[in-house]
């Protein structure tokens, strides 16, 4: 561990006073509980790593996330493409939308004759 960047942290007081008691007992600093705890949560995470892209893409389409944090997780060519697939999901959700709409609207007649509303994305 060559370089080391110094962080602040602020907690409650409670937990200060929590992670003191803990240090006492166990003859260590604050700090060093705290760069043990962090370094235990890295390692869980590195762990999960995998499931870190289909995170990402699904807080994307949640609008959680913008498309440029996206191609930072996945890289740009595999962000486009999930873009340009939610694209077209939200016009065949707004097609289907239109065609319920359409059904409610005339009741069952459509039933037995359906008018299809063609679409180019779905052709």
């Amino acid at each position: 561990m060559g370089d080391k960047k110094l962080i602040q942290v602020e907690l409650p007081n409670h937990l200060v006073e929590r992670l003191d008691l803990v240090a006492d007992l166990e003859y260590t600093t604050r700090s060093a509980i705290i760069r043990s705890g962090l370094l235990l949560n890295v390692q869980e995470n590195e762990q999960n790593d995998e499931n870190i892209p289909m995170v990402a893409v699904v807080k994307y389409s949640n609008g959680d996330i913008s498309k440029q944090t996206l191609e930072q997780i996945i890289g740009a060519d595999k962000a486009q493409n999930v873009h340009v697939l939610l694209q077209q999901l939200k016009r065949r959700e707004d097609v289907m939308e239109r065609q319920a709409e359409r059904f409610n609207e005339t009741g069952n007649d459509e039933i037995n004759n359906p008018k299809i509303e063609s679409h180019p994305d779905l052709d």
